[in-house]
C-alpha cells in the first residue's frame, strides 16, 4: 500500500514539474511513447493526450492551443459491452491520432480517435474533428468541415488587414506598437 501511495505521489510530482514548460511537457509525453517532431509548442495540458499517449503522433512545427484534446479511446463502446454485442468479452474502442507538419489546432478543439490531420492545416477553435483533414486546408465547426484552402485563408486574412509584424515582440513592445498604430480600443 505504501508503495502504491509513493508511486502515485511520485507521478503527480513528475507531472506537476513537466507542466511548467513546453520542453517539460514534450519530454514527459515522449517518455510515455508520444511521437513528437521538432519545433512543437504545446499550450495544452499533458492530460490532453488521454490514456494512450503512445498512440499519438505529432509532426514538425505544430502548435496546439489551450484546452485541446487528442482522444484515442472512445467510451461509447460501453453501451455495446453492456448489451453483450461481444458476448461476455468487454471491448475497448481505440485508434491513433496522427497530426502532420505545420498544423495549428485552436483552443478547445477535440481530435477524435482514428483521425489523421494532414500538413499545413488550421483547425479552428472549438472544432470537433471526427474525420481526416486533408493537407493545405482550414477546418472548423462541429463536426469539423473543411471550409477553405490554406491559400484562401491567407488571402481572406490579407483582405481583413489583420497581419502585423509583432510575433517576436514582448508584450510591452506589442502594446506600444498597437498604441502607435491606434488599433487599441478606447
Amino acid at each position: 500500500m505504501i508503495d502504491l501511495i509513493f508511486k502515485r505521489v511520485s507521478e503527480f510530482i513528475k507531472l506537476t514539474i513537466a507542466e511548467r514548460s513546453n520542453l517539460g511537457k514534450i519530454n514527459y509525453l515522449k517518455k510515455r511513447g508520444t511521437l513528437i517532431g521538432e519545433d512543437v509548442t504545446l499550450n495544452c495540458k499533458i492530460n490532453a493526450f488521454g490514456t494512450e499517449p503512445y498512440l499519438i503522433k505529432i509532426g514538425n512545427e505544430c502548435l496546439l492551443a489551450a484546452d485541446v484534446r487528442l482522444i484515442t479511446h472512445d467510451g461509447d463502446v460501453d453501451i455495446l459491452n453492456k448489451n453483450k454485442y461481444f458476448g461476455d468479452k468487454k471491448m475497448d474502442k481505440i485508434a491513433p491520432v496522427i497530426i502532420g507538419n505545420r498544423v495549428y489546432i485552436g483552443t478547445g478543439a477535440y481530435i477524435m480517435p482514428g483521425v489523421t490531420i494532414g500538413d499545413n492545416v488550421v483547425i479552428g477553435a472549438g472544432a470537433i474533428v471526427v474525420r481526416d483533414i486533408p493537407d493545405n486546408s482550414v477546418a472548423v465547426g462541429v463536426p469539423a468541415k473543411v471550409i477553405e484552402s490554406i491559400d484562401e485563408y491567407y488571402q481572406h486574412a490579407l483582405e481583413k488587414k489583420v497581419f502585423y509584424p509583432t510575433n517576436e515582440m514582448s508584450k510591452a513592445e506589442k502594446k506600444e506598437y498597437f498604441t502607435k498604430k491606434k488599433i487599441l480600443l478606447k
